[in-house]
């Protein structure tokens, strides 16, 4: 996938879990004025009418406390940085140095190719993770 596929993914999923807080931020609204609602009818005496407004106020406000608490759960993941792979080619012979991205099946002291200044054989000498984040 290219990084505008994931950058455009990315911008995706952040709308769709920006419309949901914005959603249960509404929906705990609701829940408090229907609890409020439920407690202004209890004192005006229509005990029926205040059960319901409470029940729809608990199951609202517990639905919407759910949803918060996924959000919360992937602002937590999605500040994972990202890092990418490189490989360390050298030079057997000359101090021809490059660092490339890793390329599947590369293993340390695999010799990938001929050195573009003496033609001996470069090898990978070392594989690490680099964060985006520090470069």
């Amino acid at each position: 996938m290219s990084e505008v596929a994931e950058l455009k993914g990315d911008r995706k999923k952040r709308n769709r879990m920006l419309f949901l807080l914005v959603g249960a931020v509404a929906l705990v609204i609701v829940a408090f004025y229907s609890l409020v609602d439920a407690y202004v009818l209890f004192q005006a005496g229509q005990a029926e009418q205040a059960s319901f407004s409470l029940m729809i106020g608990f199951v609202i406000l517990v639905f919407s406390g759910s949803v918060i608490l996924r959000f919360r759960k992937y602002i937590t993941l999605s500040r994972i940085p990202k890092a990418e792979v490189m490989s360390t080619v050298e030079c057997e012979k000359c101090s021809f140095k490059e660092i490339r991205k890793f390329m599947k099946g590369d293993y340390v002291l695999k010799a990938v190719s001929d050195c573009p200044n003496c033609s001996e054989s470069v090898v990978v000498t070392s594989i690490y993770i680099e964060d985006k984040a520090s470069s």
